[in-house]
């Protein structure tokens, strides 16, 4: 994990929600993040706190 981008089970407790909704705020654009060459998915650690502040919910 780097400092800039964390995985999704690390934003999910952050923001206590699922992984799935993790996944559907990747989808829509809540939260910025990319794919890595293994699949694995990595959120910034940027749109996470302004998530988490906005007290965003799907």
């Amino acid at each position: 994990m780097t400092g800039d981008q964390v995985p999704i089970g690390f934003a999910a407790i952050t923001l206590g929600v699922s992984t799935d909704t993790i996944r559907r705020y990747l989808d829509n654009g809540t939260l910025d993040g990319c794919r890595l060459p293994s699949g694995h998915r990595r959120i910034t650690r940027e749109s996470l706190e302004r998530v988490k502040a906005e007290g965003v919910q799907a």
